[in-house]
């Protein structure tokens, strides 16, 4: 019990209590919480100047984002605290043993605690450390930030590497703020932020926006750096009095400055910031959307799912790279659909949404192919092969407030459109050209018809058959589908990495119908150390320039920084048969070592094709997942 000696003999009895709630409320269905201790509300404004401030800041980092962890601890200590300004860290790292509690100084980690080695996946140590920084740092204001991982709401927020740990749940951590607040008498954070991936999404607003004033994450993959530490922590140092509003106004403003100079950023970056003051107009407004699209849909479903393939989708799938994604812009469909619909009930009811979603959300920084957005995500899984157990839509169903949002009853009706949509697309192959040692001058041509009511986009991919397998390398395009005549041509070319010494394939896939961005596989492993992470690196397709490295181990990927000196092992999808719909990674055989100045001073090359026989994969795609392919051999 030595992480405990800090505590005063009152603290110690108010963590049992949250102990003892925590052990009813692992076995108890409805959580019902402890009586309140002595006014520690009222205790704390006795003691704390006007506008004093702490800011919980819990830094998990128990995994390969621990050098993140280090610059963004950096950017605090430039404006530290002071009497009445406390920055508060649990930082839990891979690199170093242990829990560290502590204040953020001017210059330096002010450890106060070092704690054993906890599993930060565990609700209770999230709860733990909220009642300790509450209580051992009154003030009268208090902010929240989740540091790590997220992954919307089925992916929750984490990952403890050490301790083997899966994460914490959207509604594990709800009990725990909630506990921790009731223990401490707290009624609200003045900000809940998520310094993550794809937590800027309806049911994480449903799950939070009640225990704060303002609510702030990102709908998208963080490609940058997260937030602005420096700036945003001095605004809010200087100015302790500055209204929710404006200071989530601000943190916006600096982190787009602080997201706008990696081409992944500039073109998919999408930060929000949301006033949880119209969390019940945005439920209203959301359960008439949703009713009446589900009024409709029986006559209107050919019409408006197919809408599904126009929807401004988040995060990246390398495993289905043209699969559809699980999370849309809600406000983008919304708009979608009043824009198609005949029904006047819907066009009203989806403007309402429209209306809702644009007054809740307080500030946004969006990037250049995501200027349609809203702002806001919603769960919309599409992907017909892969749909969600009946259970997974019960545990949706029950997260906080989602119910009210009426989201939960019109998937049903849109789960069952989904898996009757199994019909793939037509597709027809019209004339072949040059399929013997294709050029620059000289391209290897297909051209193909497609037809169908649903179509989504057309694509063509470079790969081998070997014995029954086949190994696809890499997408050539994949654009917008209309019905009629396309043309997949190659040059017998292939994207390689070189570092001057060493050089592999580049087996880069597009995520998007008319993306320019080329997301290939990676195994990354540090100078000298023999682990390696699954990581994404972005490619742009035109420049062929490199423009992020995604780690790729949690529950999302998130940015990261290559180190000088590491190594890079690209991978191939490895198909066993036709049918196979789990292919696997498989390494290229080749390796590159990152230059001393960084990751991008890696060459790009266009090199022809070893001898051997290839095969040019094209095929069509609808909004539900359903593709057909067809194929032609090609001799290099």
């Amino acid at each position: 019990m030595r992480r405990n000696l800090d505590y005063t003999v009152g603290e110690m009895k108010k963590i049992l209590y949250l102990l003892v709630f925590f052990a009813f409320a692992s076995r108890a269905v409805a959580f019902e919480l402890l009586p309140p201790a002595p006014d520690l509300a009222l205790a704390r404004a006795a003691q704390s100047p006007a506008n004093s401030w702490t800011v919980l800041v819990y830094l998990h980092a128990d995994h390969n984002l621990d050098s993140s962890s280090v610059v963004d601890m950096l950017e605090m200590q430039k404006v530290g605290s002071s009497n009445t300004f406390n920055v508060v860290v649990q930082w839990d790292r891979s690199e170093v043993s242990g829990v560290q509690r502590g204040v953020v100084r001017l210059g330096k980690f002010d450890v106060v605690q070092k704690l054993p080695e906890l599993n930060s996946d565990d609700p209770k140590v999230l709860a733990d450390f909220m009642a300790w920084g509450i209580q051992k740092y009154p003030a009268q204001r208090y902010g929240l930030i989740m540091w790590d991982h997220g992954g919307q709401w089925d992916g929750g927020f984490g990952g403890d590497e050490t301790n083997k740990g899966s994460g914490i749940s959207v509604m594990d951590m709800r009990r725990s703020m909630q506990a921790a607040m009731a223990l401490t008498q707290l009624k609200k954070f003045e900000f809940i932020a998520f310094d993550t991936c794809l937590m800027g999404g309806l049911e994480l607003l449903a799950g939070f926006a009640d225990l704060s004033s303002v609510y702030i994450a990102n709908p998208e993959l963080d490609f940058g750096d997260g937030w602005e530490y420096g700036n945003t922590f001095g605004y809010l140092k200087n100015n302790p009095s500055v209204p929710m509003n404006l200071f989530a106004s601000k943190e916006n403003e600096y982190w787009g400055k602080h997201h706008n100079l990696d081409e992944a950023d500039i073109l998919y970056r999408a930060h929000s910031a949301y006033d949880s003051s119209k969390l019940p107009a945005l439920l209203t407004a959301s359960q008439g959307f949703s009713t009446a699209l589900t009024n409709v849909w029986e006559n209107e479903s050919e019409v408006l799912a197919a809408l599904r393939s126009r929807v401004l989708e988040y995060n990246i799938d390398t495993d289905e790279p043209r699969a559809p994604k699980n999370y849309v812009d809600l406000g983008h469909y919304a708009a979608l659909v009043g824009k198609t619909t005949a029904d006047a009930a819907l066009k009203t009811a989806a403007a309402n949404l429209q209306a809702a979603i644009k007054n809740m959300v307080i500030a946004k920084t969006l990037g250049k192919n995501n200027q349609s957005a809203s702002g806001l995500s919603v769960w919309m899984p599409a992907d017909n092969t892969n749909l969600p157990e009946n259970s997974v839509l019960e545990t949706y169903a029950k997260l906080n407030k989602v119910a009210s949002s009426g989201w939960n009853t019109f998937l049903a009706a849109w789960f069952s459109t989904v898996e009757s949509n199994s019909q793939a697309p037509t597709l027809e192959l019209l004339e072949s050209r040059n399929l013997s040692a294709p050029s620059a001058t000289k391209t290897a041509q297909v051209d193909f018809k497609v037809a169908g009511t649903d179509l989504d986009g057309v694509y063509a991919s470079i790969g081998r058959e070997v014995g029954t397998s086949f190994n696809l390398y890499g997408d050539l395009f994949f654009d917008r589908a209309e019905e009629g005549d396309f043309t997949a041509e190659w040059d017998g070319s292939l994207i390689y990495l070189s570092d001057g010494k060493n050089r592999d394939l580049f087996t880069g896939f597009f995520q998007d119908v008319g993306d320019n961005t080329l997301a290939a596989t990676a195994q990354y492993s540090e100078p000298k150390d023999q682990e390696t992470t699954p990581v994404i690196i972005l490619m742009n397709a035109e420049t062929l320039k490199i423009t992020a490295m995604l780690d790729d181990s949690g529950s999302s990927p998130r940015e990261m920084t290559a180190k000088p000196g590491a190594t890079l092992e690209f991978e191939y999808l490895r198909y066993e048969d036709i049918d196979d719909e789990d292919p696997d990674f498989v390494p290229t055989g080749g390796k590159v070592i990152v230059p001393s100045a960084g990751l991008k001073a890696l060459k790009s090359l266009l090199v022809p094709a070893p001898k051997g026989d290839y095969v040019l994969l094209f095929g069509v795609t609808d909004w539900a997942g359903n593709e057909q392919n067809d194929e032609v051999a090609i001799k290099i």
